[in-house]
């Protein structure tokens, strides 16, 4: 269970790490001002994903 989160979250992030990376640095500031905001919420669901799946883990 541990480790398919994992690799789930790692193939993901891996994912969307590269273009996000490419945008923001290829674009300056502009990059940098619509990367964040890009991020931003999807940086907020992982985050909630990932306590939820802990929260989910420790009632078991």
């Amino acid at each position: 269970m541990y480790f398919r989160y994992g690799l789930k979250y790692l193939g993901f992030t891996a994912l969307i790490s590269v273009p996000m990376t490419l945008f923001t640095v290829n674009l300056n500031i502009f990059g940098i001002f619509f990367g964040t905001l890009l991020i931003m919420p999807l940086a907020l669901t992982l985050n909630t994903g990932t306590l939820l799946f802990f929260k989910e883990i420790r009632e078991d």
